[in-house]
């Protein structure tokens, strides 16, 4: 049974899929690294999940392979290497 949420729902070619809570609100985010296409963010926002801009996690030759996430610098927040 296929529970997406209709405002996950696309047409990505999504190579590594990534769970963490990016903007250190609390809450669990999606990135989606994709393949030949821009990466997403997706955050919920008021009980929908919505497209989030970050600059920080776009990548400019967009042929990521794949992605590892962690706090690497043991600062609040997680780091994402593509």
């Amino acid at each position: 049974t296929d529970v997406t949420p209709e405002e996950m729902k696309t047409e990505l070619a999504v190579q590594t899929p990534v769970v963490g809570d990016f903007n250190l609100d609390g809450e669990e985010d999606l990135y989606l690294n994709n393949i030949r296409e821009a990466n997403v963010l997706f955050a919920r926002k008021s009980g929908r999940w919505m497209v989030v801009p970050e600059p920080m996690l776009e990548e400019t030759d967009r042929y990521g392979i794949s992605t590892l996430v962690g706090d690497l610098d043991g600062k609040p927040g997680i780091e994402l290497l593509n």
